[in-house]
């Protein structure tokens, strides 16, 4: 198995970096919406009304 946790970039290469993940999970969500709904039902996050996601009432608990 590799070891990649020597690897340097600099900061444009690291901003590069994200926001290209970002935009494909944008992509995939605008196309996968109801998926990415799922998810969020499923996961400790829900979406609220004003499009945000904000904490759901169990994960607060936990």
């Amino acid at each position: 198995m590799d070891y990649y946790s020597d690897i340097q970039i600099n900061e444009k290469q690291a901003k590069m970096f994200a926001e290209s993940i970002f935009a494909d999970i944008s992509e995939y969500v605008k196309d996968h919406k109801e998926e990415y709904n799922v998810f969020l039902t499923e996961s400790d996050y829900t979406q609220s009304v004003n499009g945000k996601v904000k904490e759901n009432e169990h994960s607060k608990s936990a």
